[in-house]
């Protein structure tokens, strides 16, 4: 059956986000992300991730993160990961730093649809070790991801996806409209995305929104 890549880009976005308040308009943030690829073979792979955020319209700090992450392939469309984090967040607010250690488990399905568009959903269980909470916290996040392979020079693929995040409650939704993969060489590749980050407030009961530019490269060693 002939999948068409517009209606099912569409279906996936717009099921996703559409009870959320997409006008993000509270704050435009930077994120930039960093994947050092170690090893890999046919069914297993290592790398280090390193992430570093700049909020209140990218004008300070928010976070860095650092920390190895394992993957295994057990069948063709299944996959299961673990990873450790250690992060460093700054409370604005307070102008404050905590840290963070976070424990990671993922089981994750891939499928092709064909030679150009493939779809990935991963499921990710962290558990939080918070500076200044007695009790560490839980969260689960599930993301829905479709790539279509381009033939344009170094622009590789165009994606899509969207994360949702529990934390008790539906907490949080990631939604990226479009992000743009480049192969720079054989050992290097930058994307560049556009997301929308759409928080909930309990107290409040209410969402807001932010604008997020992301680069992401991934160097293979």
């Amino acid at each position: 059956m002939r999948v068409s890549f517009f209606w099912v880009v569409c279906f996936i976005f717009l099921t996703g986000v559409s009870s959320l308040r997409l006008e993000a308009d509270n704050d435009f943030q930077s994120w930039q992300w960093l994947c050092l690829h170690l090893y890999q073979n046919k069914g297993f792979k290592a790398h280090i991730y390193a992430d570093n955020r700049m909020a209140d319209n990218v004008s300070q700090e928010k976070l860095y993160i650092v920390g190895p992450r394992l993957h295994y392939r057990i069948s063709d469309p299944i996959s299961l990961g673990v990873g450790y984090l250690f992060l460093n967040i700054h409370d604005l607010n307070q102008d404050v730093w905590r840290n963070e250690h976070r424990g990671e488990n993922e089981l994750n399905f891939h499928f092709s649809f064909n030679e150009k568009l493939d779809f990935h959903q991963r499921n990710r269980f962290e558990w939080r070790w918070r500076e200044s909470r007695d009790q560490p916290g839980y969260r689960m996040r599930s993301r829905f991801q479709l790539r279509y392979k381009t033939d344009l020079g170094r622009l590789k693929s165009v994606y899509t996806n969207n994360e949702f995040f529990w934390d008790k409650d539906y907490s949080e939704n990631r939604a990226i409209p479009v992000g743009l993969q480049f192969q720079i060489t054989p050992a290097l590749d930058f994307n560049l995305f556009y997301m929308i980050q759409s928080l909930h407030s309990a107290s409040a009961r209410s969402w807001k929104s932010n604008h997020i530019f992301g680069t992401h490269l991934n160097f293979r060693f």
